[in-house]
């Protein structure tokens, strides 16, 4: 046990489902530990409207509208295209600077969405091995990603290729994230026992890539993961935290193990977003002759045509293999090529479980076009449209909801928001939708993603003085910065 045991120790588990741990805690004896021996809370999260904000959220203790951050890849209405979050474009500070700045020893390793390192006298590690990678692995004090990399090597889980995967790929990926969560465990023991510090926090994000790639609920269409192959990853983080564990003095640390937010089998009808748009911006330029005269808005970019048609493994094979730019310039293009901006009142954007759409409006949008005006009647029309979805097969409606954020969202990074979000209610992919205004429309899930995204975490703390085997009631995300900085810092924070 080591004797440089800090105050308080925060152990993130990246989307993973508690069902799933309180299912099978048998065999991970740590989770099992935890939740015999601490505090369990749910924890509410922004994660049902923006499901890519949650980290951000936590670490900055503010809402999307603040942060201005819903997705690691977003749309700049200054560039009028798709691209990747930066620091010098959406700089977001994490609560633990603030901490050192008031003199609490810090390590931190691989928080999600970090886009530079933010600690000066600490150690932090960025980008080692994350979900979703924001740049190259980094870290603020010198040669220490040098020392890492040659003690324990090169992470191995790699970017996610949204295509299908066939068994043999779904094993080798199954494989590479038991050898990543090792990793994260032994790197979080080495960096604890390199410096002593007041404050640590790590994040095992092989559960978030599990989660999605390896769900044991499917589609019959997807391959099929070896047997207890999201199981096997969960364990092997749970060996992890244990390897942690045994690096912490539990009468003097308190832990908190917790994930911001869920995962659940996959039944995002994203798939279909790209069609549906072209087909109601096509309706409402037929109802806008006055608008539009006879130009109407174009639709599907090469790019976007080609991925229809290349088949999985050479897609999967040559985004392996090429830069972090060249895809975000070819996801950029899926997205946005073939659209002549004077004539497009909105597009749908890149998302996870629900879809986002954004407006091209005047005065916001470097090449706007939809006025106040114009913005209401199409609000109108696009709401229509979506609520008349249908499953052709069981006429089952395919949206729940479609919600306008920027009306009362107000906020100093609101304008850069998706204007439009709709979510899907919770019935199997389908392959073939009717509506009675936009017409039959046919597609197929094709990115890979067995499982997704679910709104609520889990918050599990132990340590001195907390009850045993206990629920509290719970939580939002951005209440957790705020508890550890009131816990390190007392009426300082």
């Amino acid at each position: 046990m080591s004797t440089k045991s800090p105050q308080l120790a925060m152990i993130g588990v990246d989307a993973a489902e508690f069902s799933f741990i309180k299912a099978h805690l048998a065999t991970l004896p740590n989770f099992s530990r935890a939740v015999g021996n601490g505090v369990t809370r749910r924890l509410t999260s922004t994660c049902a409207m923006f499901n890519g904000s949650v980290w951000p959220t936590f670490y900055t203790a503010t809402y999307p509208q603040d942060h201005g951050i819903y997705h690691h890849i977003q749309w700049d209405p200054q560039l009028m295209r798709i691209r990747r979050v930066t620091a010098d474009w959406l700089p977001a500070e994490p609560f633990y600077a603030k901490l050192e700045r008031s003199g609490i020893r810090v390590s931190a390793l691989d928080v999600p969405v970090s886009m530079r390192t933010h600690l000066e006298q600490g150690m932090e590690i960025t980008n080692f091995g994350v979900h979703d990678s924001f740049g190259p692995t980094q870290s603020n004090q010198r040669d220490l990603v040098r020392d890492v990399l040659h003690r324990f090597g090169v992470h191995p889980m790699r970017c996610e290729i949204p295509v299908d995967r066939t068994e043999r790929e779904l094993r080798s990926i199954r494989d590479q994230l038991l050898v990543g969560a090792k990793l994260k465990g032994e790197v979080s023991r080495w960096l604890l026992d390199a410096r002593q510090c007041d404050f640590f926090i790590t994040v095992f994000a092989e559960s978030h890539r599990a989660g999605h790639v390896l769900w044991p609920e499917g589609l019959q269409s997807q391959a099929v993961p070896p047997p207890a192959a999201a199981l096997d990853v969960y364990e092997q983080v749970d060996e992890g935290i244990g390897v942690i564990l045994d690096a912490l003095d539990l009468s003097q640390t308190t832990v908190m193990i917790f994930s911001l937010h869920g995962m659940g089998v996959n039944t995002s009808k994203n798939y279909f977003l790209q069609d549906i748009m072209d087909r109601v911006n096509l309706g409402f330029a037929e109802r806008e002759p006055a608008l539009f005269g006879s130009i109407r808005p174009k639709q599907r970019g090469l790019i976007r045509g080609l991925l229809e048609v290349v088949p999985a493994s050479l897609q999967n094979m040559v985004a392996s293999h090429v830069p972090a730019a060249v895809k975000d310039a070819v996801v950029d293009r899926s997205y946005t090529a073939g659209h002549d901006w004077a004539y497009t009142p909105a597009i749908g954007l890149r998302s996870d479980w629900s879809a986002y759409i954004r407006f091209n409006l005047r005065g916001r949008e470097r090449e706007g076009m939809l006025d106040d005006d114009t913005r209401g009647r199409y609000e109108d029309w696009m709401r229509q449209c979506f609520m008349s979805l249908r499953d052709a097969a069981t006429d089952d409606p395919l949206v729940n909801e479609v919600q306008f954020t920027n009306q009362g969202s107000l906020g100093l990074r609101s304008p850069l928001l998706p204007d439009a979000i709709v979510t899907w209610t919770p019935i199997a992919p389908p392959t073939r939708i009717v509506s009675a205004l936009i017409g039959t429309i046919e597609g197929q899930l094709t990115d890979g993603r067995r499982g997704n995204h679910r709104s609520d975490g889990f918050l599990i703390s132990m340590g001195p003085g907390l009850d045993h085997g206990t629920d509290a009631p719970p939580l939002h995300i951005t209440e957790l910065a705020p508890m550890v900085l009131g816990r390190m810092l007392g009426n300082n924070c």
